[in-house]
């Protein structure tokens, strides 16, 4: 499920994946997804965030930024979700979070 495929571009998505390692595209749609929670964009940046996730379910920033992305969004299920799983992580940040928009 990288970026093209939210999009439904499959072909787009076998050329990105076969230039380019899972890393360094993780590394990209992660910064991306903070581009537009700075710019408060934060349907797209949970794409981006998502994407991260996709090949590393346990990225704690991503976990946390996507949490915070769904919160601006009043969507507290989902940030509560993925700030939970952040917290499970030992991130201190999301646990002081966690304590104060999901209990």
């Amino acid at each position: 499920m990288l970026l093209a495929a939210n999009f439904g571009d499959a072909k787009a998505q076998e050329i990105i994946e076969r230039q380019y390692s899972k890393e360094s595209l993780a590394d990209a749609y992660f910064q991306l997804g903070e581009k537009y929670f700075d710019q408060k964009e934060f349907q797209t940046a949970i794409l981006y965030y998502s994407n991260v996730l996709y090949s590393y379910p346990e990225s704690c920033a991503s976990l946390l930024q996507r949490g915070k992305s769904y919160l601006k969004i009043k969507d507290k299920e989902n940030a509560c979700v993925d700030i939970e799983k952040a917290m499970n992580l030992n991130n201190e940040n999301a646990q002081r979070l966690y304590k104060n928009q999901c209990k």
